[in-house]
């Protein structure tokens, strides 16, 4: 089974103040958690969750006996929590720290052993060069502006819509958050590049730019039975780093200089 998990915490003790989790067959499971200490401001000002609403809610330790319940305690090793950021996982790691009841123990472990930050995908999707925000994604994809209001179940949702819309997306992305990819997009586009063997010592083309790399790329190297084609913004990003960190890509290496070898094209 697959969930997408999404929690709000507290200000500095990082206790959870909310957890969200819907599955893939769109079954929901949201909670309050009543913290150990005051929910702050500025995290009022964020989540709009008080100190008055989480007064009456239950500990942690009753919310993951009610987790258990609502997956019916068919934990199984198949099991898939996606979350968004690398942040929560250390929050889930201290709740095991200092929470010991068994049941608490028996879902958190659960879910750090199966936890996948979902975030890592999307940005290789995109080929972007630093994370972006997760409503920016879903917006993208939705088409239209949404004002996030920081709720653990709603954000849940927004990643599992944005999981499967990567999965099966089919337009293009590469003129997609222009602004968290760098000077990527530009790199190399204005750049003749060359094409080594290593194992021969020879260069075996020349390319104008890295726009023609790609098509090479396309015609050459993606085999062309496959149902969906990596995007052209990941193969960039692929060629782009090859070139930059000296590694192969396709088969061969690429150079923006032709240096002196045995071999000629």
């Amino acid at each position: 089974m697959e969930y997408f998990i999404d929690i709000e915490c507290n200000q500095f003790s990082e206790d959870i103040i909310s957890i969200g989790i819907v599955n893939d067959n769109n079954e929901k499971f949201y909670s309050l958690v009543k913290p150990s200490s005051k929910i702050t401001a500025f995290i009022t000002g964020l989540t709009g969750i008080t100190n008055d609403m989480v007064a009456t809610a239950p500990k942690i330790f009753t919310v993951s006996t009610q987790i258990l319940e609502w997956m019916s305690h068919s934990l199984s090793d198949d099991d898939i929590f996606y979350c968004y950021g690398n942040v929560d996982k250390s929050v889930y790691k201290r709740v095991l720290k200092h929470i010991k009841n068994s049941d608490t123990q028996l879902l958190f472990t659960h879910i750090v052993n199966h936890l996948v930050d979902d975030s890592i995908a999307i940005q290789e999707h995109f080929g972007l060069t630093r994370p972006v925000g997760l409503i920016k994604v879903f917006q993208f994809f939705k088409g239209e502006q949404i004002e996030q209001s920081h709720n653990a179940l709603e954000d849940a949702e927004y990643l599992m819509s944005v999981h499967k819309s990567i999965q099966s997306n089919d337009r293009d992305i590469s003129e997609a958050f222009p602004e968290y990819k760098g000077n990527n997009i530009r790199k190399y586009s204005k750049t003749v590049l060359y094409q080594y063997d290593k194992h021969t010592n020879e260069y075996k083309g020349s390319f104008d730019n890295i726009d023609k790399v790609i098509e090479w790329v396309y015609a050459n190297v993606i085999p062309k039975n496959l149902k969906q084609p990596p995007k052209t913004s990941l193969v960039r990003k692929k060629i782009s780093d090859a070139i930059t960190n000296g590694t192969a890509y396709g088969g061969y290496f690429w150079k923006t200089n032709k240096e002196e070898r045995n071999g000629n094209f």
